[in-house]
């Protein structure tokens, strides 16, 4: 009974240690014009970015409303006040205990709005990043959260389907590693992708990198004339050796030219054998 109570007193600590080393971040109220923005739109964006705030690894988040609620208790105004001063933004965070807050600015008219999002760490007050988020226009709550607080994996896939494995692959002029699958990761964007080997000609083409989606790229690679003139005089030859008769086959030929040769020598050494020099002729 004891070890039981230790053995659960124990994962009590780790999960409560794992929970305290999680990165608190808080959303700020999203503002407009300066003012918390209460509209039904302002408060469906809030909840998306608490969301993928959240779905972040190692990352807990403190709500927009929790946030408003200690600026209150504490008869302090929004981001918006600190007019950009990153030491002010930075003071409110820590007053919810956060180590990061982010702030967002709405923009734009009717369902097309663009959201300005901004991080800071509480603790140096310098800016982590920013970004913009344009809803309603394929743009999403988690990407925009992704390039903000973790850039490094705003990323998307390029699956490459390959006649050739032995093809490299430049991207951007850099080499990419071999791949078993044929699936390289790569930053979000647009990206220059060459593909070459020395008996075909290059594959050039420009390639769209969404987040979280596989670009998927059929590789035509076309012979160079040299190389398929070569190639192709080959299959002839092959073919013409599979329907030529034994008589003419070169080894056939080499073997009779090899006879006729010794043929030639033997008789030559028989007349030249009963040749007499002294001989008069009548």
């Amino acid at each position: 009974m004891a070890v039981a109570v230790a053995l659960a007193l124990a994962l009590t600590l780790a999960s409560s240690s794992e929970a305290l080393a999680q990165r608190l971040v808080a959303l700020a109220p999203l503002a407009t014009l300066g003012s918390e923005d209460t509209s039904q739109g302002a408060q469906a964006a809030t909840a998306q970015l608490e969301q993928a705030i959240a779905a972040l690894p190692g990352t807990s988040v403190v709500p927009a409303a929790q946030v408003a609620a200690a600026l209150r208790r504490g008869k302090r105004q929004g981001p918006a006040a600190c007019d950009g001063d990153l030491a002010c933004i930075a003071e409110l965070g820590r007053q919810v205990g956060a180590a990061v807050l982010v702030t967002g600015q709405l923009g734009g008219l009717g369902e097309a709005r663009v959201i300005y999002l901004g991080a800071v760490d509480t603790t140096t007050g310098k800016e982590l990043g920013s970004t913009t988020w344009s809803t309603g226009q394929g743009d999403s709550a988690a990407a925009a959260v992704v390039r903000l607080l973790a850039p490094a994996e705003y990323v998307g896939k390029l699956q490459l389907r390959l006649p050739i494995q032995s093809a490299v692959i430049y991207v951007n002029g850099r080499k990419l590693p071999a791949s078993a699958t044929g699936t390289h990761s790569l930053p979000v964007g647009t990206h220059a992708l060459r593909v070459t080997h020395p008996e075909v000609r290059d594959f050039v083409r420009f390639v769209d990198i969404s987040y979280g989606a596989v670009t998927q790229v059929d590789v035509v690679l076309t012979p160079l004339p040299v190389v398929q003139h070569d190639v192709e005089a080959r299959q002839a030859a092959a073919r013409a050796d599979s329907r030529r008769p034994w008589y003419r086959t070169w080894w056939a030929v080499a073997g009779g030219a090899g006879l006729a040769a010794v043929l030639a020598g033997v008789v030559t050494y028989s007349l030249a054998d009963n040749f007499d020099p002294d001989v008069t002729l009548p």
